[in-house]
């Protein structure tokens, strides 16, 4: 099924009629508008994909993601122009209990002559995800799905040797697993040579070594 995503009406863009007018933004800063279309799969676990055509006099697709079983969505702050963000769905079924419940971080992207991480931006939604004004000690089961969303949110706010500390209470051979599975999840996210420039490299390194 393949939709036009209204901005006006975001997550529920699919149902507008067909004689509805749909609300559009220049996310590129050209002065033309952008079109966003969104497919998605159906089935219990249908899968999205996403489009955006510049509607400029040169009618042309400028990206495409497959979010897989994440979400898009637009913000507009009070400067600038509009803010595009995705969920990374790559942990979603990371150490989760039921299907999808693991981690989706959200992604802020800019446009750069092409869309392009925005760093400060992803950092501080990832650190509000992570609740940060809770002690590290306060995780009692990092292989839940709470304490490994945890993680993961740690991982993308940059706080890399939180991240860490809270395998602090596994055994070797647990530990080793654990990140041994992080880092197979990891490396198939669209988004890994980004995030992993978030963070401390040493502790990275750290981490790589006791996979080994």
């Amino acid at each position: 099924s393949i939709f036009l995503f209204d901005v006006g009406k975001q997550g529920e863009s699919y149902a507008v009629k067909d004689n509805a007018s749909i609300k559009c933004a220049d996310l590129t800063g050209d002065g033309a508008v952008d079109l966003i279309v969104q497919e998605w799969s159906g089935g219990a676990y249908g899968c999205y994909k996403y489009d955006i055509y510049s509607l400029a006099k040169n009618f042309k697709r400028i990206w495409h993601h497959d979010a897989v079983y994440g979400h898009l969505r637009l913000e507009f702050p009070a400067q600038g122009r509009a803010q595009l963000i995705v969920e990374d769905s790559t942990f979603c079924n990371f150490k989760s209990v039921g299907q999808g419940s693991g981690a989706k971080p959200s992604i802020y992207l800019t446009w750069r002559n092409g869309f392009a991480v925005e760093r400060a931006a992803t950092i501080a939604a990832a650190k509000t995800a992570a609740g940060l004004d809770l002690d590290v000690e306060s995780d009692s089961d990092i292989e839940s799905t709470e304490g490994s969303r945890r993680f993961v949110d740690l991982i993308y706010s940059g706080q890399t040797s939180k991240a860490l500390a809270l395998l602090d209470g596994m055994q070797v051979e647990q530990r080793r697993d654990y990140l041994r599975s992080f880092f197979a999840t990891f490396k198939k996210s669209p988004f890994y040579f980004e995030i992993i420039a978030f963070n401390e490299r040493e502790v990275i390194a750290k981490m790589q070594k006791l996979v080994q």
